[in-house]
């Protein structure tokens, strides 16, 4: 998305300007091809680092060769694309119909008005497309080296792809991610990081897809902590599937997930950027009000059965990258 900060005694000049820069974008070739050759050596250079490298690996081998997510990019993939593809793109990506305006700070009928203005009107492809891209598994690569020549350290990503989740398995795994490797004194930290010193730093997340979540677990680490941190995720993912936490660790990250909830609609900005995105995954203020409810309620109990229903290990898969040589 696009987003502007703007003094309110500018809003009335500048608005039509970035209505225009929406709505008739400038494609001119010569700043094309400079991005073009920007583009390639970025890509150059990102093939050189080992998080990125695992990173667009492990994607590769979640969603394979012909899907979006999962497309290993080179260099001279630069070249393969031209000015009216991106003309086209524009034009049917970025249109009114999947258009939405999210307006905070200091606002009042004036600047609603004003915003309608130069917004009412259709632009770009206002046909309804649905995406095309189905969340198929075209890769069997559960395990998978990415070698660098010249890396002076490795990187890790494992991955699971949980599938289409419902709001309240999104808010009760993501508790259990929290616990897991979602914050400074996870599971993971404690062991790999604080008790094993085999990384400075270790963490797991959730990416909610469209039409899927995946749970991602990350660290940079020397080549020679590769296998035995491996080995410790495992354990720690097992841990959580057969033994019910402490209360006291229950409470910590109670305490914890609310207060990071209150912290990200603390004022103006961030409230809208809690809006921005519960609207673009279909959500309303309700799934707030979901976690709140959900977090005082959860047992020890409930945690370790959600974690015995996704960790088994043979779900998970595994990119490594670095300079095994």
């Amino acid at each position: 998305g696009l987003r502007l900060f703007v003094p309110q005694r500018f809003f009335v000049k500048v608005l039509p300007v970035f209505a225009d820069l929406i709505q008739n974008p400038a494609f001119i070739e010569e700043d094309f091809s400079i991005l073009k050759e920007k583009s390639k050596e970025s890509i150059k250079l990102n093939l050189t680092k080992t998080r990125y490298t695992a990173m667009k690996g492990i994607n590769n081998q979640l969603f394979g060769d012909f899907h979006p997510r999962g497309w290993l990019l080179s260099p001279d993939d630069s070249d393969l694309i031209n000015l009216n593809e991106i003309k086209e793109y524009s034009f049917t990506n970025f249109s009114s119909k999947n258009c939405s305006i999210h307006v905070s700070g200091s606002v009042d009928n004036g600047t609603i008005k004003q915003i309608e203005e130069y917004f009412s009107k259709n632009f770009g492809d206002t046909k309804i497309k649905k995406n095309k891209n189905e969340n198929k598994f075209s890769t069997k690569d559960t395990s998978k080296y990415y070698q660098i020549p010249n890396a002076v350290q490795s990187s890790i990503y494992m991955a699971k792809n949980l599938g289409k989740l419902s709001d309240e398995e999104i808010i009760d795994i993501g508790i259990l991610n929290t616990i897991l490797g979602g914050y400074f004194g996870s599971r993971l930290m404690k062991n790999i990081r604080e008790e094993k010193g085999y990384t400075y730093g270790i963490n797991s997340f959730l990416t909610d897809y469209d039409n899927c979540t995946v749970l991602k677990i990350t660290s940079d680490l020397a080549s020679k902590y590769v296998d035995p941190t491996i080995k410790e995720i495992f354990n720690e993912l097992e841990k959580l599937a057969t033994k019910p936490i402490s209360n006291s660790e229950l409470n910590t990250i109670k305490n914890y997930i609310s207060g990071e909830i209150l912290s990200s609609i603390d004022g103006v900005f961030q409230h809208s950027a809690i809006w921005e995105k519960l609207i673009s995954s279909n959500r309303n203020e309700n799934f707030i009000n979901q976690q709140f409810e959900r977090l005082k309620n959860i047992s020890a109990a409930e945690i370790k059965q959600i974690a015995n229903k996704i960790f088994n290990k043979s779900d998970f898969y595994t990119a490594i990258a670095g300079n095994s040589k």
